[in-house]
């Protein structure tokens, strides 16, 4: 049985992505032609890239800012184009 509670408050929503976001990849500190790369090894390329790929949409949705991933030699760079 549950019981009901009246005039509780609801507490914050918690977010790790943008906790992450923040201060893993200095995606909000980047300016319009910057890039950084994550080193990655080729064997998990494709995951990776996938990986970043989300987390750079979540970036671009909370700063507001335009990110294009490519495949570079070291792992995967990424750049900030708006």
């Amino acid at each position: 049985m549950y019981v009901i509670r009246k005039d509780v408050p609801l507490p914050p929503r918690r977010s790790g992505r943008k906790s992450m976001i923040e201060t893993k990849y200095p995606f909000g500190k980047m300016e319009v032609g910057d890039s950084f790369v994550v080193k990655v090894p080729t064997s998990n390329m494709k995951r990776e890239m996938t990986r970043l790929r989300a987390v750079a949409s979540v970036a671009q949705k909370h700063f507001g800012f335009k990110f294009a991933l490519r495949p570079v030699e070291a792992g995967v760079g990424i750049w900030r184009t708006q």
